[in-house]
């Protein structure tokens, strides 16, 4: 209905979930549904040691959520419960445009039991200097993965890839980035390599253009552009160093 307010969840307490169903799971979706958004407030994040805000652990129903989800302050961990390497991708976020920071820090944080990381896939992405988008640095069972433009829109992202507000180590781990849709997605802020290791070896965070234009004008350290359809991508990038 036009005209209409976005729901608003406030959360000013201790860390809420939405738990809805793991594929095969008998337990009926959370269902979220409106027309113009979902704006969600949560404590401003504060100790890696247990994140006050929003755990989204869970397949979740999406479909008739309408315009996009808007972290203004605080955290959305996004938490696989599933032991496996996909069945948690893609369903905990919509795949609409994602705003970040507008009020205060607001922090994406990957985690999963076992270890095991996922992918999310969203549309356009907007964020604040104060936007942190970051992976548990044990995460090893797969790579933390945000795919960016599934609406082809545009978005600029100001914040900080990889890498927490404050000096956790924990909270440095590695956060893929791919670029999808024909929108183009700017990111003004850094993309940081993180520093997750397997076995000894470290594994740094990457970017991959499947579609669509990706406009780097932050100091990036990364393991490399990873371009998938050469005839379809565009990258323009002004780095102060060379990537890593």
């Amino acid at each position: 209905m036009s005209g209409t307010p976005a729901i608003n969840m406030i959360n000013t307490g201790a860390r809420k979930l939405f738990m809805g169903n793991a594929n095969n799971n008998s337990r009926v979706p959370l269902k979220i549904a409106g027309t113009q958004g979902l704006k969600i407030t949560t404590p401003v994040y504060g100790s890696s040691g247990s994140y006050a805000g929003l755990r989204i652990q869970g397949a979740m129903d999406w479909s008739g959520l309408q315009g996009g989800l808007n972290l203004t302050q605080g955290t959305i961990e996004l938490h696989n419960t599933t032991n496996s390497l996909t069945d948690a991708n893609n369903v905990l976020l919509p795949p609409t445009r994602l705003t970040m920071g507008t009020d205060a820090t607001a922090v994406l944080v990957y985690n999963g039991a076992n270890l095991y990381a996922n992918k999310q896939t969203i549309g356009a992405l907007d964020g604040s200097s104060d936007a942190y988008i970051i992976s548990r640095s044990n995460l090893t069972n797969g790579a933390s993965t945000l795919a960016v433009g599934v609406d082809n829109q545009d978005g600029t992202f100001d914040g900080t890839i990889g890498s927490g507000p404050t000096a956790d180590a924990v909270d440095k781990g590695r956060v893929n980035l791919e670029k999808v849709g024909t929108g183009t997605q700017t990111i003004t802020g850094s993309i940081k390599n993180g520093t997750t290791t397997i076995g000894g070896t470290p594994f740094y965070s990457s970017v991959t253009i499947n579609n669509g234009k990706l406009v780097l004008t932050g100091a990036n350290e990364y393991q490399g552009l990873q371009p998938s359809t050469a005839e379809r991508w565009s990258l323009m990038a002004r780095w102060p160093a060379p990537c890593l």
